[in-house]
């Protein structure tokens, strides 16, 4: 969702009312080292989220035009480990 430019309490709002309302168990958050104005917020706005509703978020740190400032098996790691995480969460709540 490409809400960067809104509010950063609308878009709390907003993720808290699309989690609520597709019942998700995780967010994915990318912050972009090529665009610090766009991801400036993104600490910010998975903590908030993460408090609102309960539902673990990650963020994936990468680079939109230089593919030498990021590792993508650091990247594929955090998604396994997130994977995992879900799992373990949607196993003990059943």
């Amino acid at each position: 969702m490409y809400t960067f430019n809104l509010n950063l309490d609308y878009r709390i709002e907003k993720y808290v009312e699309l989690a609520e309302r597709y019942k998700l168990d995780g967010f994915l958050f990318h912050s972009n080292r090529s665009c610090k104005w766009i991801s400036q917020d993104v600490i910010a706005l998975r903590d908030s989220i993460v408090e609102r509703t309960g539902i673990p978020g990650v963020i994936f740190e990468a680079d939109q035009n230089d593919p030498r400032l990021y590792s993508f098996e650091n990247i594929e790691k955090q998604i396994e480990n997130f994977i995992e995480l879900l799992t373990w969460r949607n196993q003990k709540v059943s």
